[in-house]
């Protein structure tokens, strides 16, 4: 990305720990002048302040992606970040996805659902388990703990893509492996 002006940045910091490394959560691609203001040795407190805050909205304030680690918290800004920065949105770049209603209307065949499964399972390298494991947990159930937060994230992440691409709930998910024996 050479001669882009963007560069990626970690928000929260501890780049050297392998949880907070590659976390989605803990990057930001931003202007390289931007990134410069969030670096200790030239911290502007607003904009450091205003990428937290957007993002543990992002991923953790609801349907969290993962438990943040001890020491993610949220910034519980005074203000909210829009009279924080002042009118200046910060934009979340996001594949766009279909709606809930939308997914639902355009449900794929069963066999076409199992095929794009394992479609997006390798893909995405995720094993059988770890899909279990996710669509069990953004259900709220009990389940085995993932190995790592990074694994559970993309886990999760899995599954979500795997509702919005065949309209099924991630119960339905977990129907449709006990039937196929994954």
């Amino acid at each position: 990305m050479r001669g882009s002006g963007y560069g990626v940045r970690h928000i929260w910091g501890n780049p050297w720990d392998p949880e907070f490394y590659t976390a989605g959560w803990n990057l930001c691609y931003m202007p390289f002048w931007a990134g410069m203001l969030t670096e200790d040795q030239h911290p502007h407190e607003e904009l450091q302040a205003a990428i937290k805050k957007a993002s543990w909205d992002l991923y953790f304030r609801s349907n969290p992606v993962c438990q943040p680690p001890d020491s993610v918290k949220d910034p519980n800004l005074k203000s909210d970040l829009n009279s924080l920065l002042n009118g200046q949105p910060i934009l979340i770049l996001q594949k766009a996805t279909r709606s809930e209603g939308a997914a639902k209307d355009s449900q794929v065949s069963p066999m076409d659902a199992v095929e794009r499964i394992k479609e997006i399972r390798s893909q995405s390298h995720q094993s059988w388990s770890n899909i279990r494991k996710a669509a069990r947990a953004l259900q709220d159930l009990e389940h085995e703990p993932f190995g790592t937060l990074n694994v559970e994230s993309s886990s999760k992440s899995c599954v979500r893509k795997i509702c919005a691409e065949t309209g099924l709930s991630s119960a339905e998910i977990e129907t449709l492996m006990d039937e196929q024996g994954w």
